[in-house]
C-alpha cells in the first residue's frame, strides 16, 4: 500500500530526493518545493502541485 510522506509544518519541505521507491507516493503541495540536485529515480509515485528543481 502506497502512502504520503508527511511535510514539516512551515518549510519548503524537503532537499535531496535520489529515489523514489516502489509503493511510495510523495506528495509536494501547492506553494512549497522540493530541489534534488543530480538523478532523481522515480519507481514509486511523484504528485507534483508546487515545484520540482532538478540541478545538475
Amino acid at each position: 500500500m502506497a502512502f504520503v510522506i508527511p511535510i514539516a509544518a512551515g518549510s519548503d519541505w524537503h532537499c535531496g530526493w535520489s529515489t523514489i521507491p516502489l509503493n511510495t507516493t510523495v506528495k509536494i503541495v501547492q506553494y512549497r518545493q522540493s530541489v534534488t540536485f543530480g538523478t532523481l529515480e522515480i519507481e514509486g509515485t511523484m504528485l507534483l502541485e508546487g515545484t520540482l528543481i532538478l540541478e545538475p
